[in-house]
């Protein structure tokens, strides 16, 4: 009980750091941050006739509010061309995620009806 009865005071002072570091954490200015890039399972749409591939990639944000649009660029080297290009998706952020949807002709699938 004497050792225990002894580190009581150091034990007080060690939560009350703990409390003031936790209020400095919170008053600092919000800071935006994009992370958790990952693309989502491909699906394939039909659109005008033509088969499409809709790819679709995601992200985890923090400090960006509910509605606002945050834009993936990507490069990638053009199958046909095999010149790099880049290529923007737009993403609304709702509930600390944003999802964007590029679609893409389908290379694979018959085009045909």
């Amino acid at each position: 009980g004497a050792a225990v009865k002894g580190k009581s005071k150091d034990l007080k002072q060690a939560r009350k750091n703990q409390e003031e570091i936790k209020k400095a954490a919170e008053a600092q200015e919000p800071r935006p941050a994009i992370f958790n890039v990952r693309w989502l399972k491909d699906d394939k749409v039909t659109r005008d006739g033509r088969v499409k591939k809709a790819v679709r990639v995601s992200a985890d944000v923090t400090d960006i509010a509910d509605g606002e649009t945050i834009t993936f660029s990507i490069e990638r080297k053009n199958p046909l061309t095999e010149e790099l290009e880049k290529i923007e998706i737009e993403a609304t952020v709702e509930e600390g995620k944003a999802v964007g949807e590029w679609e893409i002709n389908d290379q694979t699938e018959s085009n045909h009806e």
